[in-house]
């Protein structure tokens, strides 16, 4: 349904059984595979292949490079084909590809299938997060959201674990047999999820519609907090060991703590986003989410003592983990169902840049040009997360329907 200025924040959800969700939020886990059980393998590989330091970091470089330049078209083609399509294939992709690298010794060969394996990254990531938001409306998006995010936080906890353990029973290429799981999980998919009317416009008008959308304000403002909310993560997972190892002798075993806690203490928080909203507006639920994760960055920057650096950096973690799964869902209300795939994947690509600027503009801050200590850096940090407190006004037009059972996709905000 298109409002008379054409300018309409859209949502559509179809009801559809626990199962296709439960079956999107494995899919995230799986995905997964594709890095971070891998990790602990990178030294074996790089000794049994005789690499440089630089040919390893391809390993993963050409990984996420793929990854972040698909994005956007492996979304359009979830709006153009289906959703069940690039979901199966994608999968099928990945787990293939995983196959092939358990027996390739050939580093060229370890690059394409890589990169190959990247755009598959690229189509599911975000596409579980499309499908939540095609399947589910209101309260209950907000509540499967929060399980997507407490999925990936354990695999994200558990797959490094696991990548070690078998790299030891079978050498480095053994973690890349895990993305096999791939296969069953897109099987699967051929039965459990709902095939979606595939849109029928051509790219020209997709793309026309597509930038109408970003014209809005809402748009650009979800635009604007999925990369706050990554380089706010990313500045403080890559330097809080360097602040606390490198610059005030802590050992790496507490940092370690400090991130593995944040990390659960997020996920618990994302677990509580769906009850929370029944008696807080999502938009302020946001807004105390940045306060959680201004306040602690410029606490970081002066706090000493162990037990109140644990709590600071526990109540990062809170915040964190509330805010995405609440711009998650804000974000699923933004496009129509048929252009839903191509905003969110473009999303993906605005908050992978994110990723990329946080070390970027730490280490340009503390660069012999500018010569900023790292505490300062923290500071200013904090104080940008404070300041996207304005964003929460323009974002509060997502309100009501997150705070809602029903499923309003006749109605426009």
């Amino acid at each position: 349904k298109k409002s008379n200025t054409n300018r309409t924040i859209y949502m559509s959800a179809s009801p559809v059984g626990r199962a296709p969700i439960w079956l999107t939020i494995l899919s995230s886990g799986v995905i997964l595979t594709g890095i971070s059980p891998i990790l602990p393998a990178l030294p074996e590989m790089q000794r049994t292949l005789g690499l440089s330091d630089s040919e390893i970091g391809m390993v993963s470089s050409m990984y996420f490079l793929s990854s972040a330049l698909l994005a956007f078209p492996t979304g359009r083609l979830a709006d153009r084909f289906g959703r069940r399509l690039v979901f199966v294939v994608s999968l099928t992709v990945f787990g293939l590809c995983g196959l092939a690298l358990s027996f390739t010794q050939s580093f060229v060969v370890i690059c394409v299938v890589r990169a190959i394996q990247g755009s598959a990254f690229a189509a599911v990531h975000p596409l579980s997060i499309t499908m939540i938001g095609d399947a589910r409306s209101g309260a209950e998006q907000v509540t499967a959201q929060g399980f997507r995010y407490t999925a990936l936080t354990i695999c994200e906890a558990v797959l490094p674990v696991i990548g070690g353990f078998v790299v030891v029973i079978g050498g480095w290429y053994a973690p890349f047999a895990l993305q096999l799981f791939a296969l069953p999980v897109a099987l699967v998919g051929c039965f459990l999820i709902p095939s979606h009317s595939p849109s029928q416009h051509p790219l020209s008008s997709y793309w026309n519609q597509l930038l109408e959308i970003l014209k809005d304000k809402g748009a650009l403002t979800i635009q604007l907090s999925g990369f706050l909310r990554f380089l706010f993560k990313f500045s403080f997972l890559t330097y809080v060991p360097i602040l606390f190892v490198a610059k005030r002798d802590f050992s790496p075993t507490f940092v370690g703590i400090a991130l593995g806690g944040s990390a659960l203490f997020g996920a618990a928080a994302a677990a509580l986003s769906g009850r929370l909203i029944h008696r807080f507006a999502p938009s302020r639920l946001l807004g105390f989410s940045l306060i959680l994760i201004g306040i602690p960055l410029i606490l970081l920057s002066v706090i000493t003592s162990p037990p109140i650096i644990l709590l600071v950096c526990f109540l990062f973690g809170m915040g964190d983990g509330a805010y995405g799964v609440l711009q998650n869902a804000m974000m699923t209300q933004v496009a129509p169902a048929n252009l839903r795939g191509g905003f969110i994947a473009a999303t993906g690509s605005v908050r992978n840049f994110g990723k990329f600027l946080a070390p970027s503009l730490f280490g340009l801050l503390a660069s012999h040009w500018l010569g900023i200590p790292i505490e300062t850096s923290f500071v200013l940090m904090g104080v940008l997360a404070l300041g996207a407190l304005s964003t929460v006004l323009v974002l509060s037009r997502f309100d009501s329907r997150l705070m809602s059972y029903r499923d309003e996709s006749s109605q426009t905000n």
